[in-house]
């Protein structure tokens, strides 16, 4: 769910399909970048519950040895930087 600093909702998606916990949460964040840059929207704030996530796209740590993880992360980390504050 994407929205407006003012609290109104500007994109809700139906979900990433069945996958696992961690699929998801990164599924769920590639299609809110994705979208926002569609939309021309270049500042960004990920709220979210998954440390797994946070610390592997923002912090630049735990690295994933899972091939369909790391791709995931990638694609995250490229969408991320074409943010101007996120």
């Amino acid at each position: 769910m994407l929205r407006a600093d003012d609290g109104s909702l500007i994109y809700n998606h139906n979900g990433v399909g069945i996958t696992t916990n961690n699929v998801a949460k990164y599924g769920s964040l590639i299609l809110g970048l994705k979208y926002a840059l569609q939309k021309g929207f270049f500042n960004f704030r990920v709220r979210g519950d998954s440390k797994l996530v946070h610390m592997q796209v923002c912090c630049w740590l735990m690295e994933d040895q899972t091939p369909g993880m790391a791709e995931l992360c990638g694609e995250a980390k490229r969408l991320k930087d074409k943010f101007l504050s996120i």
